[in-house]
């Protein structure tokens, strides 16, 4: 990195799964990158389907695949260190919590660059996570007092669990979570084609949730809600999409069948903010999220959003939405069915709010920025550091 130049910026990911929050983060701060995106390059630890790494390569910014399968072993490792070795960086950025610890202490095992990590949960506990994620995560812990540089909270409540978890505060910047409102708009061509697709009269009204197959997100306690929303409302559809989301999980379609057709389940889709304009209304029933991309996305293409109290989402929908108890279905589908009974221009006014609340609060760009300023501010630093080095080394001739 010369004076003035943008720095090079080696990205550490767990995988590239085109339907996860934390992917599809780091594919849009690349694609906003005004200038010096030849600078970075991304190492994905596993390689799932469907993969954003075409996508990645369209932008000019050059992918390395591990394929990592299960438990990492001994030559994983390896290859992981061998692979930060041969990408010169000024700075190694990690996304998500295993290639936090993984890829954090390989760089550390191979190289003096300094590591920033990103952090995107708000919830630590093994209910939420899983036991091996729980495990890892306090090894995260732990870490965080020896081996990133930075460590990036997505959102307030990110930084207050993490000062609760007693991980380095004084590392720890908050860059809030953007969108991209440009591409997550309304769209009545959009509606019309998604609903043509699915059978969807245009005046049904259409319940809809995007988020992966994993008990953080709380299908079952959504299905549970959607159950009761019909018993009422029996006209009403649940559309559902995301990995996993698909009639081919047993675990999910044990859960919907008794609903029959009133819930679809699209799976993973490559065209979310088109789907999104087919719902007249958006649900979270998540019981962990930092600062939810799902619930963003969906505020951006105007619609009003009914969510649990987790993480920053109240805060992020205030006034255009509603937000009720975690684990509490009832709660839900009770909001859902309220709203439903709104006048519509009062659901389109709160959907007008919703979009306008994140045009002016949470821009991608002021996030893109805010990561383009730290990145400069660790290389500088690493910089500095040389220099002191240098200093202390040397030895002026008798």
């Amino acid at each position: 990195m010369t004076t003035g130049s943008p720095p090079r910026v080696t990205h550490v990911i767990t995988g590239l799964g085109a339907g996860g929050g934390a992917e599809n983060l780091l594919f849009q701060v690349l694609d906003h990158l005004d200038e010096g995106r030849s600078g970075h390059r991304v190492i994905s630890m596993r390689s799932p389907q469907p993969s954003l790494v075409p996508s990645i390569e369209e932008l000019g910014v050059s992918v390395r695949e591990l394929n990592w399968s299960g438990r990492p072993g001994p030559a994983d490792l390896l290859r992981l260190g061998r692979a930060l070795r041969e990408l010169p960086s000024d700075v190694i950025q990690t996304w998500m919590l295993h290639s936090n610890v993984i890829g954090g202490l390989a760089a550390r095992a191979v190289s003096r660059t300094p590591v920033i990590w990103g952090v995107h949960l708000s919830v630590f506990d093994h209910s939420s996570l899983g036991n091996k994620a729980a495990v890892v995560q306090q090894g995260e812990r732990l870490c965080s007092w020896g081996v990133p540089s930075r460590i990036v909270a997505c959102s307030n409540s990110s930084y207050r669990a993490m000062v609760e978890m007693h991980y380095r505060r004084k590392r720890v910047v908050t860059i809030p979570n953007g969108f991209d409102v440009s591409r997550f708009r309304p769209d009545p061509e959009a509606r019309d084609e998604v609903r043509r697709e699915l059978g969807i009269s245009q005046t049904t009204m259409v319940i809809g949730h995007t988020a992966r197959y994993h008990p953080i997100k709380d299908h079952a306690g959504l299905i549970s809600a959607a159950g009761e929303v019909l018993e009422h409302l029996p006209d009403v559809r649940f559309v559902l999409c995301g990995a996993g989301v698909e009639r081919e999980n047993p675990e999910l379609d044990a859960l919907v069948a008794p609903l029959g057709d009133r819930v679809l389940l699209l799976g993973q889709r490559d065209d979310v903010p088109k789907v999104l304009n087919a719902f007249d209304l958006a649900v979270s029933s998540s019981v962990s999220e930092a600062l939810s991309l799902a619930i963003g996305e969906a505020m951006a293409t105007g619609l009003p959003v009914v969510a649990t109290r987790c993480g920053e989402s109240e805060d992020l929908i205030g006034d255009t939405g509603a937000i009720v108890p975690v684990r509490n279905p009832r709660a839900l589908a009770q909001e859902i069915m309220r709203l439903i009974e709104t006048p519509p221009e009062t659901r389109s006014e709160l959907g007008h709010r919703a979009r306008s609340r994140i045009s002016e609060h949470y821009s991608l760009q002021k996030m893109v920025e805010g990561y383009k300023e730290l990145w400069a501010e660790v290389a500088r630093s690493k910089r500095s550091s040389r220099r002191a080095d240098t200093k202390a080394v040397w030895h002026p001739r008798k």
